[in-house]
């Protein structure tokens, strides 16, 4: 079974969407900030891909239980750290990786200063949507969903 079935058979059916979002990020060695962690796609794709360590937030519990079973599973439990719901916290990491179904409301342009790369989902229903557009003109766009209702903007370099 390829990872995209062994991901919708858990209920989690968009892994085929990290190599089109994230494939411009350079993870080999480098720490990563993945908000939006859900039930690990994006945390083994960054490990597939070369991440060392990984500071996660997801604030749906269910799918930090999956997130159990997939880290077993694949061998890749040590050197993640899960937190709860980002708050706003600041970005520690050079990587930084947001898609957390509108949360990215939270998002001020100054948290982006120090991080090196970053993709951020920006969610039709969103609030800050034009700003975060705006913020983001320059940027890639790697990815939108079949609905229109999500992009994908990129940064790969200050």
């Amino acid at each position: 079974m390829n990872l995209k079935e062994y991901f919708k058979r858990l209920g989690c059916d968009y892994f085929d969407e990290q190599y089109k979002s994230y494939k411009i990020i350079d993870f080999d060695g480098k720490d990563v900030t993945i908000i939006g962690a859900d039930c690990g796609t994006t945390i083994l794709y960054a490990r597939i891909n070369g991440a060392n360590r990984i500071i996660a937030y997801e604030s749906d519990e269910t799918k930090r239980k999956i997130w159990d079973m997939v880290c077993m599973r694949f061998l890749i439990c040590e050197n993640v750290e899960w937190r709860g719901e980002w708050r706003g916290e600041k970005i520690t990491t050079p990587i930084l990786i947001m898609d957390c179904e509108g949360c990215e409301e939270k998002l001020e342009k100054s948290m982006l200063d120090e991080v090196e790369q970053y993709c951020i989902a920006v969610h039709e229903w969103t609030g800050k949507k034009q700003i975060l557009e705006e913020w983001f003109k320059n940027d890639i766009v790697t990815y939108v969903t079949p609905d229109q209702k999500e992009k994908i903007f990129c940064r790969t370099r200050k």
